[in-house]
C-alpha cells in the first residue's frame, strides 16, 4: 500500500490540492473536496493559507504574477 510507513499530512496535502485546483486541474478540486470532509475547519484555513503563501512566494520567485 502506498504511504506506508510515513507520516499522514492532511494539510499539506489539502495545501497541494489547492494549489493544484487553482491551476485549473479538475481532478485536484474533486480530491481537495475529499480530503477537506476530515479536516477541522482551522485545518483547512491553515491549508488555504499555506497554499497562498506558496503561491505568493512562487509567483515572485519566478515572475508569473507579472504576466498576462
Amino acid at each position: 500500500m502506498l504511504g506506508e510507513g510515513v507520516e499522514q499530512d492532511m494539510i499539506g496535502a489539502l495545501k497541494w490540492f489547492i494549489v493544484a485546483a487553482r491551476k485549473g486541474n479538475q481532478a485536484a478540486n474533486v480530491y481537495a473536496g475529499n480530503v477537506a470532509k476530515f479536516m477541522s475547519r482551522e485545518m483547512r484555513l491553515e491549508a488555504r493559507s499555506k497554499a497562498l503563501k506558496w503561491q505568493q512566494e512562487f509567483d515572485k520567485r519566478t515572475g508569473a504574477a507579472k504576466k498576462p
